[in-house]
């Protein structure tokens, strides 16, 4: 089909336009639109070639915001710490996480912390401690999908994500049962996990071990007074060091038992903090 075009009432700039560059961007397209003979002419008003190209200008500015947008987030992945506490049960990872949180943010970083929504899966943990071998694997399937769900729900131009315990931690959980359990629905959390790994960068995460004494740790969970923990055994703690210390590799270790600069919790926990800030940042200038 051939198009005729009624420009009778175009503004002179659109004259000039037209005639010099009759194959310019979308005006060209509709011009020379299709094929036909000459009998085959269909009239199209300025309006209608203006509106045309204003929704395709609209795509093409959008599709360039978009570009800019992933432009902008490549920059900021290749740019973002992740930071992972971890450690075994009341060794302090959430009071750690959010001192961290607090230097970065004096540093002016955007920072988010993701906590263990402890509120999602309490009914269950209280069960666990109660008969760990019948709500072991169920809790550890909470776990895992709330964190996941954390993870991808997480601004992706955070420069500073500080997560206390790694998704994968959970595996030293289910291990300790002497149940057999079938880890078909861990394998597929983990997978799920992976789809995000590209995302989170979590290969190139800095991990920090906080190591307390089993004694310690159930002194500190008895003081904190959670309900859902009133049943956890000292023997129970010792056997989660035990994993930690065999299966947790390649990690930052931070031994709190070793601290002794003073006697109140407040500058332990300064000084653990300004210890993990020199293993990310060695060349950090740390003021106490």
């Amino acid at each position: 089909m051939i198009f005729r075009l009624n420009l009778s009432s175009k503004p002179a700039f659109l004259s000039l336009w037209i005639d010099n560059f009759p194959n310019f961007g979308a005006l060209g397209r509709i011009i020379y639109k299709g094929k036909g003979i000459s009998d085959q002419i269909e009239e199209i008003s300025f309006e209608k070639i203006l509106n045309e190209s204003k929704h395709i200008m609209k795509k093409y500015k959008l599709n360039a915001v978009k570009k800019i947008e992933e432009w902008i987030l490549k920059k900021c992945q290749e740019k973002r710490q992740i930071i992972i506490i971890e450690g075994g049960i009341g060794v302090g990872k959430s009071s750690i996480t959010e001192k961290l949180r607090e230097i970065f943010l004096k540093k002016r970083k955007t920072v988010k912390v993701l906590h263990e929504t402890i509120e999602e899966w309490r009914d269950t943990l209280e069960k666990f401690y109660k008969e760990p071998l019948k709500y072991q694997y169920q809790l550890e399937m909470e776990i895992i999908k709330s964190r996941n769900n954390q993870l991808r729900n997480c601004n992706r131009i955070t420069e500073v994500i500080i997560m206390d315990r790694t998704p994968l931690s959970s595996y030293f959980f289910i291990s300790l049962t002497k149940e057999r359990v079938s880890l078909e629905d861990l394998h597929s959390e983990i997978n799920e996990m992976e789809k995000d790994r590209d995302l989170l960068r979590l290969e190139t995460a800095k991990i920090i071990r906080i190591e307390m004494t089993a004694e310690e740790c159930l002194e500190r969970i008895k003081l904190r007074g959670r309900n859902e923990e009133k049943d956890i055994s000292l023997g129970y703690l010792r056997k989660l060091n035990e994993k930690y210390e065999h299966d947790l590799i390649q990690v930052y270790k931070v031994n709190t038992d070793q601290i002794f600069v003073t006697e109140n919790e407040r500058g332990k926990l300064d000084y653990t903090a300004w210890k993990i800030m020199k293993f990310i940042q060695p060349n950090i200038r740390y003021k106490e």
